[in-house]
């Protein structure tokens, strides 16, 4: 069987949203699933980097995203091979990755589902990847086995 790559977007997880990601990666951890770890920070554009106080904000903001994946990786025990830090916007971030790490499956919290629901994928998303809520999730690890066709809903 083919390993199934499985994206999750870290920013504004909450709690209970943690938790369930956890369960669920927990309940199907012999399947032959990779979940990689996506944490996106705004993209301060280089010509303000001249002040040092931009400069240091934009270093303060690196380390609490780094510390941020650690923390969540540590509670998903998600290799920290498959942790990615990202500068710009998630939708981009998550368009790149899915070429680039051949994504089956994103999945994200309710608030970055509205966002990106707002930016429709303009052909940027290939139509076999599937875009869920955390809520979605256990019926996506329950699927593995089945085409990502009949998975979700298609993201265009």
């Amino acid at each position: 069987m083919d390993r199934t790559n499985l994206l999750i977007i870290a920013n504004s997880l909450n709690a209970d949203e943690l938790d369930a990601i956890s369960e669920t990666l927990n309940e199907h951890k012999n399947e032959n699933i990779t979940p990689y770890l996506l944490y996106c920070t705004p993209l301060i554009p280089s010509f303000y980097f001249h002040l040092p106080s931009i400069a240091l904000e934009s270093e303060d903001t690196h380390i609490q995203a780094m510390k941020m994946l650690g923390d969540i990786s540590h509670h998903l025990k998600i290799s920290q091979q498959h942790l990615i830090h990202r500068e710009g916007s998630i939708a981009n971030q998550t368009r790149h990755l899915i070429k680039q790490l051949h994504i089956h499956h994103v999945i994200a919290g309710n608030m970055v589902m509205q966002e990106m629901a707002k930016k429709p994928g303009k052909g940027y998303f290939n139509k076999e990847v599937r875009m869920d809520s955390i809520s979605k999730m256990d019926h996506y690890c329950q699927s593995c086995h089945t085409h990502t066709s009949d998975l979700g809903h298609n993201v265009s």
